[in-house]
């Protein structure tokens, strides 16, 4: 099925019916698929509100309009997954990998991302009002029209992403790292506009 299922990584049991249930039907909420295996996984528009996926190993993985409401994905490798229009509201994100990520679209407000890697990850008009992004890694990440109000980015390294048509408004940016940062019809934290770098 586009991937080899291997099982589960170590330290966790996933529960087989419960993967063959997601595997088969797109669905599968609730369920516990902690350490999965779903490596390259089309789980395009699979419902997996609730599901417990701590652990799970989700790289270039389809997720592209997935319902991950409520989901727990602590630990989970999402790099390079897609995840377009994915909605992650009220997941459970500590310590996920989300390093080259495509999440365009992608709806996670007030979401918890402390300390997260999202080098190089696309979340161009993703809405990330209210994240907790302190000390996160957003080095050349996708910013463009991204709703990032309110957010705090309290000692994040945001070196070279680009911010263009963002809402930073209400925003926190002490201590963040912005060198190389483009800005070009940003709102800044103040609710100004900032053109700095329009080409």
């Amino acid at each position: 099925m586009l991937f080899l299922l291997v099982g589960a990584r170590a330290g966790y049991a996933v529960d087989p019916a419960h993967l063959t249930r997601l595997l088969n039907t797109g669905s599968c909420q609730a369920c516990d698929l902690r350490g999965a295996n779903l490596e390259n996984a089309n789980l395009a528009g699979a419902n997996l509100r609730g599901a417990a996926l701590e652990g799970a190993y989700l790289r270039r993985a389809n997720l592209d309009r997935a319902n991950l409401t409520g989901a727990n994905l602590q630990g989970a490798n999402l790099e390079a997954a897609q995840m377009e229009r994915a909605n992650l509201t009220d997941a459970e994100l500590r310590g996920v990998y989300l390093r080259q990520a495509l999440m365009p679209g992608a709806v996670l407000p007030n979401g918890d991302l402390a300390g997260v890697n999202l080098e190089e990850a696309d979340l161009t008009n993703a809405n990330l009002a209210g994240v907790n992004l302190r000390g996160a890694y957003l080095r050349q990440a996708n910013l463009a029209g991204a709703n990032l109000q309110r957010a705090d980015f309290e000692g994040s390294n945001l070196e070279g992403s680009n911010l263009t048509r963002a809402h930073l408004g209400g925003a926190f940016l002490d201590h963040a790292y912005l060198r190389g940062i483009i800005f070009c019809n940003t709102v800044m934290p103040d609710n100004r506009i900032s053109n700095r770098n329009c080409e």
